[in-house]
């Protein structure tokens, strides 16, 4: 091949090609306001060579592929930037809200109305009988508590407004997927030795919208099809199908490809799903059990300073309220039980104005409390079949010259041993046991119990308990 056909061959082919990069120079430029637009280039190469009078001739230049200038390492890590972003910027927002709450600038806040109580308390101390510093104190205390109270019901207002945002977030998760996967389709259909540029840029910027919603990380298949995951574990999209993610009971939950749903609530950090759920389950019930702690404390601490001394009053009815012990009975399972000091007496004053002349009566009771433990145990050895025996505790019984009124109950003395029949099982549980009561009149005293066939050797001893 040659002469001028040849010459004119090549020459066309050149035109063509370079007509082709014009075009998409004239694209790139049309597109220069088009954020989501990924600049493009026109990739040429020799055509094939012809062979004429022995040798190989070009033939000129072609135009094989109009290829995206993306970098999808890049990409990767942008997507996980602007998930990273989004869930900070979240949490901001919701951090902003809690600020208000504790704004020390506020009349209202938590701070303003605690140093307006502690002012109070500091003028009715320096008079002590003053009705008007009296009722100051109430007052303030009144908003005390309004403020604790309304600090508390404005974090569960958030936490539910949270909650909804989380639901609309998971709705937009699953619109995006769709798309994703529907364009996973067509760039499938359309690339065949060329790249559909323009549904790969609406796939990327859908990729970008979904990993501001929630952390994702992301690869494309042999076939241009993209396999979307969360937090590297869970699959979203895989090529045209997807999984749909639901809020239940509050819980984020995806729906498997093994047909089951997995909670994946504590496997999202990023993103603003992220994001809310930190707020939700971290950052907030942080915020609500300081305040509940600090309620608690001053409870305690008012409370304990009012049983050290008398009102001007004396009570005159029943005092009377809900608190009560739990099953066990100990009265650590009071509320504020944990804060009681059992080494100290309880006094209290009692006034008798039936006579002439007042009276007034202090009433100790002693709080010390007795213990009692089981030395030189000789019950079945651990690991064997288990079966549980009670002792049972006499009522109205006496040990020295101290009563004991309690009666039997779960966990006053219980007893292990094993299944081999009543009277082999008594033996081995209660052979020559040693009880020691601590704490008692006379001190500690030791008294020993055996049984056997199923008969005790004597009468059961009381366990004194608080």
């Amino acid at each position: 091949m040659s002469g001028l056909s040849s010459t004119l061959s090549i020459a066309k082919t050149a035109i063509a090609a370079q007509q082709y990069g014009l075009n998409v120079t004239g694209n790139n430029i049309a597109n220069v306001n088009n954020p989501d637009y990924s600049v493009q280039n026109a990739d040429q190469k020799n055509m094939k060579p012809a062979l004429y009078g022995g040798f190989l001739f070009g033939t000129g230049v072609d135009t094989y592929q109009i290829r995206q200038s993306v970098d999808q390492l890049l990409e990767q890590r942008l997507t996980s930037a602007i998930s990273t972003q989004a869930s900070l910027e979240e949490q901001e927002s919701y951090m902003r809200v809690l600020e208000g709450f504790f704004d020390e600038s506020s009349e209202t806040s938590i701070s303003s109305v605690l140093t307006e109580f502690w002012s109070s308390w500091h003028d009715l101390a320096n008079n002590p009988e003053g009705s008007s510093e009296r009722v100051s104190v109430y007052e303030n205390g009144e908003k005390l508590v309004s403020s604790f109270e309304t600090a508390d019901l404005s974090m569960d207002d958030l936490l539910q407004d949270i909650n909804a945002d989380i639901i609309s977030a998971v709705q937009q998760i699953n619109e995006l997927t769709e798309k994703i996967a529907v364009l996973n389709g067509e760039i499938q259909s359309a690339e065949n030795n060329r790249s559909a540029n323009d549904l790969r840029d609406q796939r990327n910027r859908f990729v970008d919208e979904l990993g501001a919603l929630i952390d994702i990380d992301s690869f494309e298949q042999s076939d241009g099809g993209l396999i979307v995951n969360i937090s590297n574990s869970f699959t979203l999209v895989n090529g045209v199908d997807t999984y749909g993610l639901s809020v239940q009971q509050k819980e984020v939950v995806l729906e498997s490809s093994s047909g089951g749903d997995l909670v994946i609530s504590d496997k999202i950090t990023g993103g603003r799903v992220g994001g809310l759920l930190i707020m939700r389950d971290e950052v907030i019930p942080k915020y609500q059990a300081e305040i509940d702690e600090l309620a608690r404390e001053m409870i305690w601490a008012i409370n304990y300073q009012h049983s050290q001394g008398a009102g001007l009053e004396y009570f005159s009815e029943p005092v009377v309220g809900d608190y009560a012990a739990g099953n066990s009975r100990w009265l650590t399972s009071y509320a504020f039980g944990d804060k009681i000091d059992f080494s100290k007496d309880f006094t209290m004053w009692v006034e008798d104005t039936t006579s002439v002349d007042t009276e007034y009566t202090k009433i100790s009771i002693d709080m010390g409390i007795s213990e009692a433990a089981i030395s030189n145990w000789q019950g079945t050895a651990p690991g064997a079949v288990q079966s549980v025996y009670r002792l049972t505790v006499v009522d109205e019984a006496f040990l020295g010259n101290q009563q004991v009124t309690e009666s039997d109950g779960d966990g006053l003395a219980t007893v292990w041993g094993s299944t081999a029949g009543t009277s082999v099982t008594l033996d081995r549980a209660i052979a020559e046991q040693t009880l020691m009561i601590y704490g008692g009149p006379t001190g500690t005293t030791k008294s020993k119990s055996k049984m056997w066939g199923g008969t005790p050797s004597g009468p059961l001893l009381p366990l004194p308990r608080p």
